[in-house]
């Protein structure tokens, strides 16, 4: 969601997500030394 899209280009079939907190969790546990491959694999979203 950093890139703006102007009406026009916004398509009914595309949905704009924040990827915030993904980043926030991935920082975390390589701050933490913790898996980020759970991540990924759907254990969180």
């Amino acid at each position: 969601n950093t890139i703006p899209l102007t009406e026009e280009k916004k398509l009914d079939k595309i949905t704009v997500l924040s990827m915030g907190p993904l980043f926030a969790e991935t920082i975390k546990r390589i701050h933490k030394g913790e898996s980020v491959g759970e991540i990924f694999h759907g254990q969180l979203y």
